[in-house]
């Protein structure tokens, strides 16, 4: 008989192994490779393989490797691995050392994954140390987290060995032909014999698969439809894509406060993960308890990482609005911006708010697009809205305020002629590009009566009573303005 303890350190070990991927049920695989190349040294046997079932992978590649003054070389030679492992290639042109985790970027992202019906998507993994490469698997995981139907997706290892390793793939089938398309690269083996290198990788990785199997390839699969994108942030590397501090010193950039009051809402732990994945350097997050009652989740600490953040308890019972005030006022940054737990934001949303008051003379305030969860675009809603925190001083708006929140970006409605609307809360907070900065300067208040009634008709989403009062200091002030101005 077995001794238990025996039974158990069997069950552990084989329970930690990576287990075969089921290729044979993915008929549409698409495949984004940062840079000619990527695709087959990552899965070139995978592709082999579905090639040999009559199922044509499609391979996009980002950029054409201009870097090195050779793109179109670098070009020619991927298309002649395809023709060698059997599937469809395609360009973008992107370039080099210039993906970005972009707004435009993540769009065209999820309209060709729908296009193409991909059932299976395959990128770099997340902390490979290639700028281009963190940047298109972070947009990839981002753009697949928004498609309405969870498609599955493949992590694999072009660069870097994998982390987390947790399925494989028997290529010694097609090894000879993997070797040949990567032979194909060379003016990248001129540099580094990386057919050599990564073929001994794969041969590391049929370790475990036994003595009949001598090569395979490693992902790290991931179900989205039962996995959420946040877990997956703890595992990105400190460095923590390029796009933090590149052609710019960090320190030079403005600090911005991001403001979230929390009831402990279960959707807590993605709005904390979508200010986590900010392309923005220089960000602190000050999250406050709205009761005494709402403690710090036990993934705060994981979470939180890399970040400065603070958690602030709650002695007594706070609205959102009393809560934001307590975070402005342990807040740091110059700039700072509120944030709902009930919605994210796209990795380049406070990059793009900002730049865009940077490069508009004056401006205090900055906005953008909504997109609600069933795809639908809104204006911005008040609350994310990335202001300087010199206007909320010059304001003076404090939690007494009757309609608090409101009555705040309705004062800088009133210093602008931007057009803010009040929305519901959606899912996500989106940037458009470019965002559209507002001219708000506290001691220039000059609407005219147009302004006026858009701000009325925006005040449908507030509760009636709290609407009457807002619209009756809104009739005070242009009776003020009108006398001024006469």
């Amino acid at each position: 008989m077995v001794p238990i303890f025996h039974m158990q350190d069997r069950l552990f070990e084989e329970s930690t192994f990576p287990r075969a991927l089921p290729w044979q049920k993915f008929q549409r695989p698409l495949v984004f490779a940062p840079h000619p190349d990527d695709e087959v040294f990552g899965c070139g046997g995978l592709l082999a393989l579905w090639a040999s079932v009559g199922v044509r992978a499609k391979v996009i590649v980002l950029t054409s490797g201009q870097a090195q003054g050779i793109g179109s070389q670098r070009q020619s030679e991927s298309r002649a691995a395809a023709s060698v492992l059997g599937h469809e290639v395609a360009f973008w042109d992107l370039p080099d050392r210039g993906v970005r985790c972009s707004q435009v970027f993540m769009h065209r992202l999820s309209s060709t994954i729908e296009a193409a019906d991909a059932d299976l998507v395959l990128v770099p993994a997340l902390h490979e140390p290639h700028p281009d490469h963190q940047a298109t698997s972070l947009a990839v995981l981002w753009s697949l987290s928004l498609l309405p139907s969870p498609v599955d997706l493949c992590f694999y290892e072009s660069g870097t060995a994998l982390v987390h390793c947790t399925h494989l793939v028997d290529i010694s089938a097609v090894e000879d032909r993997k070797l040949r398309a990567m032979q194909a690269f060379a003016s990248q083996e001129q540099s580094q014999p990386y057919a050599s290198r990564i073929t001994a990788l794969n041969h590391f990785r049929a370790l475990t698969l036994g003595p009949t199997v001598h090569s395979a390839e490693g992902f790290h699969w991931v179900n989205l439809a039962g996995s959420d994108w946040a877990c997956m942030l703890p595992a990105l590397d400190p460095l923590f894509l390029h796009a933090r501090g590149q052609a710019v010193i960090p320190s030079d950039l403005p600090l911005v406060s991001v403001l979230l009051p929390t009831h402990g809402s279960q959707h807590l732990e993605q709005a904390v993960a979508s200010v986590r994945a900010q392309t923005y350097p220089r960000i602190e997050l000050l999250v406050t308890a709205c009761t005494p009652e709402t403690s710090m989740p036990v993934w705060w600490n994981t979470l939180a990482a890399l970040l400065p953040t603070r958690w602030l308890e709650s002695d007594t019972p706070r609205t959102p609005t009393q809560a934001v005030h307590t975070a402005l006022a342990n807040a740091t940054g110059s700039l700072c911006l509120c944030l709902d737990e009930r919605e994210f934001l796209a990795p380049d949303h406070i990059d793009s708010l900002v730049h865009a008051l940077l490069d508009t003379p004056g401006a205090q305030a900055a906005y953008s697009t909504t997109q609600a969860g069933n795809g639908s675009t809104l204006p911005s809603p008040m609350h994310v809205v990335l202001f300087a925190r010199s206007l909320h001083e010059a304001l003076n708006v404090t939690p007494s305020t009757p309609g608090f929140e409101q009555d705040f970006w309705l004062r800088i409605s009133m210093c602008t002629r931007a057009d803010l609307a009040e929305t519901s809360v959606s899912t996500l907070s989106r940037s458009k590009t470019p965002p559209t900065a507002l001219q708000a300067t506290a001691s220039d208040p000059h609407p005219d009566t147009n302004e006026l009634a858009q701000i009325r008709a925006q005040l449908h989403a507030i509760e009636t009573s709290r609407a009457w009062r807002l619209i009756q200091r809104l009739r005070h002030l242009k009776n003020r303005l009108t006398r001024a101005l006469s």
